[in-house]
């Protein structure tokens, strides 16, 4: 047997976990909502409420709200009290997420090696994953048990890397934050591991345990037509390789992406 199916313990906890993981994840959302700060700046003599904050760009951005007033001072203190109710309810729920992953590493459900589960979430919280940057290989087996509800012989999933397919095609919107003010792919993967270094393969990135991480392009089709190899301008960046046969893991993905949209 290749394969085994779960038992009634393990569908549960896998339901139980894809639906805190659901709210885990709305409240990040909440919470980047309310990213930024607003502050109090003085200008030729007069007060003025102004926000900061990262762009979709990875730029930073100041926008001033208005002179103070008791509309703007109401305008800062809802800003506050929303911003931390919604840290603290993620804090709450990365605490479920915490207790929840205990009870899957009990059940056998902790399936996929740290390192590459770390780099997934990193990616997935830059808003990379799902939005240009698909997982391919031995790695996106997880996914297919996942959604089949078994468990597949480890050594097919055996690995000590990880492939990304980047689809420019995808609309790739990188999210930015305080730390990393600019989209770049290498920069993510020190956030989950600082000896990650790009190798002499420029498509490559490879962490002092030799865990490797590849970015990979589709051919070009047609030839003559130029496509980004970089998920931004940072030079040091990863540049994707093109390899054959992954055109339609691409549009396959790209499509499915696209309904997933459609349907939230």
């Amino acid at each position: 047997m290749y394969f085994q199916e779960l038992n009634n313990d393990q569908r549960r906890e896998v339901v139980n976990s894809q639906q805190r993981f659901q709210a885990f994840r709305d409240a990040k959302e909440a919470y980047a909502a309310h990213r930024g700060s607003l502050t109090w700046v003085v200008s030729k003599g007069r007060e003025y409420l102004v926000r900061s904050y990262y762009d979709k760009a990875g730029l930073r951005r100041q926008a001033s709200l208005g002179a103070r007033s008791p509309e703007t001072e109401k305008m800062k203190a809802d800003f506050e009290a929303k911003r931390a109710a919604a840290e603290d309810r993620l804090k709450n729920l990365r605490d479920t997420m915490e207790r929840q992953a205990a009870v899957n590493r009990a059940l056998g459900l902790g399936r996929v090696p740290l390192i590459g589960a770390r780099i997934m979430r990193a990616l997935d919280g830059f808003g990379m994953l799902g939005s240009g940057i698909r997982i391919l290989g031995t790695n996106a087996i997880y996914g297919y048990e996942a959604s089949s509800g078994v468990r597949l012989d480890p050594g097919l999933a055996t690995t000590e890397d990880i492939d990304l397919l980047y689809d420019a095609r995808g609309g790739l919107t990188f999210v930015a934050d305080d730390d990393v003010s600019e989209s770049s792919l290498l920069k993510v993967l020190k956030r989950v591991d600082t000896s990650f270094e790009r190798a002499k393969q420029t498509f490559r990135a490879v962490n002092r345990d030799g865990y490797l991480v590849d970015l990979i392009k589709p051919v070009q089709y047609p030839p003559w037509k130029k496509t980004p190899d970089k998920i931004g301008s940072d030079p040091e960046d990863l540049t994707a390789v093109q390899i054959e046969g992954t055109r339609l893991a691409a549009e396959c993905s790209r499509i499915r992406g696209g309904r997933d949209r459609r349907k939230g």
